[in-house]
């Protein structure tokens, strides 16, 4: 058993050892496996149960399989669990479904691990607030909730109805500043955008990276969405002056891979890549971009995590600017301000004439925002907060 565990609530397949290819955004995925990890080097054992995620049937698999695993890692108290479930056309039954298989893997887990000091739980559905419900009438458990987004159209009746059920929990972490602004009066909030893996934020840039083919290389890392801005961004490609510049695409598998259709000669449509396919790409890459629709007011509720990502490999990033972003991010990133091709295409082009003396101070300057922002000791003030306010209430 485990004496000083929590439970995890997740999406995805988040143990990083399995590779699966299910319909997940890789930067919630990458958000939700560091946080995982950091709360386990700041000694507390891990439940992870989650599931993953494809569109419903027939355009996906009608079951989904379920199983368990435990880190590869032997220093790591993590165990993984998928929850099992049948993927029914109807949205009902399918949270029916998922409600069942969650409650059924929080038993197994607690009565293998024991009682868990708390759960934790990203982002909240159906499934979540049952969990919730059971466990404190079960075992007297708390639960904490962290806010990624709101919930997609079809989970519940309306914006108002899930934020009501926020507040029959514990506590709400929310990762946008104008959400956490918005609610922290109606529920006991939190305001944590994540934080930065350690590794090539440690490693100073002494030059300019080699060019691959003589081109310059832009990255987008993400869903594939239209509200993720890739439109914009494909229409933006299409008006850059520039020749030696190509823009590569990489995303979770999406319907949208088809909607894409044909993309411009400078763009490349990677797809989905594995952990050490994306890691290598993101090291090769002289700048990054994130084009979220500044249009789609939903935006304003979430913080754009490919921004964390991105950070990590301590290079410049070209951003539309979203109200989930806190206003500590307005001098670090090079911002559109509007989400329009032009707009994107324009400030592209003022990033790929900076000189190299601009490019590596903009490289030094990300890299010492990132150092501030670690996941250690992001999640250490996390679960302070946690703990306090479980022992509060």
């Amino acid at each position: 058993m485990l004496s000083n565990n929590i439970i995890w609530l997740g999406v995805g397949e988040l143990n990083p050892s399995t590779h699966c290819k299910s319909y997940d955004s890789p930067a919630a995925i990458f958000w939700q496996r560091e946080l995982i990890h950091s709360f386990n080097r700041n000694k507390l054992g891990i439940i992870s149960l989650s599931h993953l995620v494809f569109p419903r049937w027939p355009k996906g698999p009608l079951k989904i399989q379920g199983g368990l695993s435990r880190s590869s890692k032997n220093n790591e108290n993590i165990y993984y669990s998928n929850v099992e479930y049948i993927n029914f056309p109807i949205q009902k039954l399918k949270n029916n479904q998922l409600i069942t298989g969650y409650i059924n893997q929080l038993k197994q887990a607690i009565n293998q691990h024991g009682i868990p000091k708390l759960i934790i739980a990203y982002n909240g559905f159906p499934f979540t607030f049952a969990v919730a419900e059971y466990a404190k009438k079960k075992w007297g458990l708390k639960t904490i909730i962290i806010i990624a987004d709101q919930p997609p159209r079809g989970f519940f009746k309306s914006v108002e109805q899930f934020e009501n059920l926020l507040s029959s929990l514990d506590g709400c972490i929310f990762l946008s500043w104008h959400y956490y602004n918005q609610m922290k009066s109606a529920v006991t909030a939190f305001h944590f955008e994540g934080g930065v893996s350690n590794g090539d934020v440690d490693q100073e840039i002494n030059s300019i990276i080699p060019r691959v083919h003589g081109k310059r290389i832009i990255m987008f890392c993400g869903s594939y969405g239209k509200h993720a801005g890739l439109d914009s961004l494909l229409a933006a490609a299409r008006l850059l002056r520039s020749s030696d510049v190509e823009i590569w695409i990489a995303g979770g598998l999406s319907q949208s891979n088809q909607r894409i259709g044909e993309v411009p000669d400078n763009v490349v449509n990677l797809g989905y890549l594995t952990q050490s396919e994306l890691d290598r790409r993101m090291k090769i890459a002289d700048i990054f971009v994130s084009p979220n629709s500044t249009s789609y007011s939903p935006n304003n509720n979430n913080f754009p995590s490919k921004i964390l990502l991105y950070l990590k490999y301590a290079k410049p990033i070209i951003c539309t600017w979203t109200e989930g972003l806190s206003p500590d991010y307005r001098d670090v990133l090079s911002v559109v301000e509007r989400d329009t091709p032009t707009a994107i295409a324009n400030k592209i082009e003022e990033v790929l004439a900076w000189d190299s003396i601009k490019y590596l101070e903009r490289c030094a300057q990300m890299r010492k925002f990132a150092n501030s922002r670690s996941w250690i000791k992001q999640s250490e003030l996390l679960m302070k907060w946690c703990f306090e306010r479980t022992l509060k209430s």
